[in-house]
């Protein structure tokens, strides 16, 4: 009797064996299936990420370069406003300026030139006379 159970067992385990393996098989095979699929997913959030990112930093260059400009911007009319509150001249009004001192420094040197000169002919008059 013991034989007959021993055998009974071992024929009943090899269907198990065999059903167990196919399942095992089966289970390794949907692990796989997942693994793939999660592996998709975390390869595409990956590059969602990477858009993102590159997207960012276009956007971030952009603000980038737009606030030297409000800045240049902001300091002119702080500049500006410091300026007419100082009423300091403009450089336009300071070459303006520069050029009659130039032109005011040439007439005093003819005439500086004129006087020497009409002085010089007195004194060889009032020497000859």
């Amino acid at each position: 009797m013991e034989n007959q159970t021993a055998t009974a067992d071992t024929a009943s385990a090899a269907p198990h064996a065999q059903g167990g393996e196919a399942a095992a098989a089966g289970f390794g095979d949907r692990i796989r299936e997942r693994a793939r699929v999660v592996k998709s997913q975390l390869d595409a959030a990956e590059n969602r990420a990477r858009q993102r990112w590159a997207e960012s930093k276009t956007k971030a260059g952009q603000r980038f370069q737009e606030v030297p400009v409000k800045l240049r911007s902001a300091l002119h009319q702080a500049v500006g406003k410091v300026r007419d509150g100082l009423d300091l001249p403009s450089r336009r009004e300071l070459n303006e300026l520069a050029q009659r001192i130039d032109e005011l420094d040439r007439k005093l040197g003819d005439y500086d030139l004129q006087t020497s000169a009409r002085k010089k002919r007195k004194s060889e008059n009032g020497d000859a006379t």
